[in-house]
């Protein structure tokens, strides 16, 4: 349960910031490692409640990478 609703939370907040950065002179690339970056980070600080900051950080890396690519513009 814990696991479902850290993987939910990840990638809803990297989601949201990676959708707020400026993405208009940022390639694809840039997109995917600033979305590694932050759902790293934010999945560690979800991760670090409960008890599990090292999955937290491998799942949010995950998620925000996928959300970068995913939203990255197309050229």
């Amino acid at each position: 349960m814990k696991k479902t609703v850290l993987t939910i939370i990840a990638i809803a907040s990297t989601s949201f910031f990676n959708s707020c950065a400026n993405s208009e002179n940022q390639t694809t690339g840039q997109r995917f490692a600033s979305g590694v970056l932050m759902g790293a980070a934010l999945g560690a600080v979800i991760g670090k409640q409960s008890g599990e900051a090292g999955k937290g950080a491998v799942i949010g890396a995950a998620a925000g990478g996928l959300n970068g690519y995913a939203t990255a513009p197309n050229r």
